[in-house]
């Protein structure tokens, strides 16, 4: 029976608090709402995996998003002790590096759900012309292989609006997420899809260690 209330634990092992369930990362020890935390499960050949939208089935072992969590885990033998059936192979450099590749498809994923609701503007001309026509981007992608010069010219443009731009994608991968074959920059107008990309954005600072 799951117990509910404040201090009780649900069927999954995390404790409650109010409405929330509170896990501990097996680096830092400290308790955190679930949602904070990235979640690991085994696959049925004993392979540990990153599930980092929660959606894999079985018993799960939790971090915090960051990357001396994940190395304190994997040094202390955290996981071994946290399944059942220990993993064959805990790898540190593998599961933050399995970790940095599913935020950035949650980073495409989100810049694909603001250019199906028309929240995004595409194309190196049309995100210029809307920063000198006042128009308001949250927030600017910037293909990885595009031109220095251009590249620039948009950052400057965005900067005097107070906008930050980011660059990890390449132009085909920017172009596949905006219906075209190749797109150099992208700018979003919608806030609350902007203020998800930035969370993961942050995210991805504290698994590659440069926050």
């Amino acid at each position: 029976m799951t117990e509910t209330g404040n201090g009780g634990r649900d069927n999954s092992g995390g404790v409650r608090s109010g409405s929330r369930v509170m896990r501990t990362c097996l680096g830092c020890r400290g308790t955190f709402s679930q949602d904070q935390l990235v979640r690991y499960v085994l696959s049925p050949d004993g392979d540990l995996l990153v599930d980092y939208r929660g959606k894999l089935p079985g018993r799960g072992a939790y971090t915090c998003i960051h990357r001396d969590c994940i190395r304190q885990a994997v040094q202390r033998r955290q996981f071994q002790r946290s399944f059942r059936t220990p993993p064959r192979e805990v790898d540190g450099n593998h599961l933050i590096a399995s970790l940095e590749e599913q935020i950035l498809k949650r980073i495409l994923a989100l810049l694909g759900m603001a250019r199906k609701s028309s929240c995004a503007v595409s194309g190196t001309q049309a995100v210029v012309c809307g920063f000198e026509g006042g128009e308001q981007f949250r927030i600017v992608f910037l293909a990885s292989d595009m031109s220095s010069d251009i590249a620039d010219k948009v950052r400057y443009k965005a900067g005097l609006a107070g906008v930050s731009c980011y660059s990890f994608f390449d132009k085909g991968t920017m172009g596949r997420i905006t219906g075209k074959s190749e797109s150099s920059v992208v700018g979003v107008r919608n806030l609350p899809l902007a203020e998800a990309i930035r969370i993961e954005l942050l995210r991805l600072e504290q698994i590659s260690g440069e926050s």
